[in-house]
């Protein structure tokens, strides 16, 4: 999922009068799960932080997404918040 279409990467532009700026998004959101399963998630910053290790990784409180299945459509809806996790069926 990380070609035309990703759900974890996008670039954004940005036009001012005097200027065009642009830039690539990849919020690394996105992990490989058991029997070629995808769960995308995206967080809001204002609820991260960079942990005290040393590759600089990011931890967040809020966590929300999709889980995908191997043909691409979504299985389940998942909110966490903390230690708490919510999952429910994906509307079809």
């Amino acid at each position: 999922m990380n070609g035309p279409g990703s759900l974890t990467k996008w670039d954004v532009f940005d036009r001012t009068p005097v200027a065009l700026r642009a830039w690539r998004v990849n919020t690394g959101g996105e992990a490989a799960e058991g029997d070629g399963w995808t769960a995308v998630r995206w967080s809001d910053l204002r609820y991260c932080w960079r942990t005290a290790d040393a590759n600089g990784t990011i931890a967040c409180a809020l966590w929300f997404g999709d889980v995908f299945g191997p043909d691409g459509r979504a299985l389940t809806q998942e909110v966490t918040v903390g230690a708490w996790k919510q999952t429910r069926a994906a509307p079809r």
